[in-house]
């Protein structure tokens, strides 16, 4: 059940994200955004980029050449993402998944469980905004089921992201900290193993 100030907020975040909505309408496509830049808006604090997610790559690619022609350039490009910037604005057009709900079986934190796709429709986790409000870190039990084979392979991208969230004001208690140890304790040993044998190669 969301409350007045949630309706609000969402209707605010509506107005900050209508120019970029704009921008993509014209392609007459399906795609929403979510991401960094909802959890930065509504503590505010200034979006480093904007991440634009649609259905599959055929349609991103109808997106990024519509960013090209509008003057922007990329600046990385991943199998299932391309970052693209003029001197005002970063995109991260992404296709990973078909639907917005898979973000939810996705996302690692609460608070990154959310999105508003092109035709105005806001959904969010139950507990998105009171973790929001109190700055808290809530692992997503279903993350570590369901993340890709490849971000299994790159904890120490998991752990770079961690602290990019602490450092947004955010904190993790000690039992959401052991979700996210456990989650990743394979990976971590793995690598000090590997680096314990390049050390003894010497």
């Amino acid at each position: 059940m969301t409350t007045s100030y949630e309706n609000n907020r969402v209707e605010e975040l509506k107005k900050f994200l209508a120019p970029h909505f704009e921008r993509f309408n014209e392609l007459g496509v399906y795609y929403w955004v979510s991401g960094g830049a909802i959890l930065s808006f509504f503590i505010g604090q200034e979006p480093n980029d904007i991440d634009v997610y649609f259905p599959t790559k055929k349609i991103a690619d109808q997106a990024v050449g519509l960013l090209k022609k509008k003057g922007f350039k990329t600046e990385h490009e991943w199998e299932n993402n391309r970052v693209l910037k003029n001197s005002e604005l970063v995109y991260d057009v992404i296709h990973e998944f078909n639907n917005p709900n898979q973000i939810f079986q996705n996302s690692d934190y609460t608070i990154c469980m959310s999105y508003l796709d092109c035709k105005g429709k806001w959904k969010c986790h139950q507990d998105y905004f009171t973790d929001l409000n109190s700055r808290k870190i809530v692992r997503n039990h279903e993350y570590i089921e369901n993340r890709s084979k490849i971000k299994k392979m790159y904890a120490i991208a998991e752990i770079k992201r961690l602290l990019k969230i602490v450092n947004k004001g955010f904190s993790i208690d000690s039992d959401n900290l052991k979700i996210f140890l456990e989650d990743n304790r394979d990976i971590i040993l793995s690598e000090y193993e590997y680096v314990e044998k390049i050390k003894n190669l010497d």
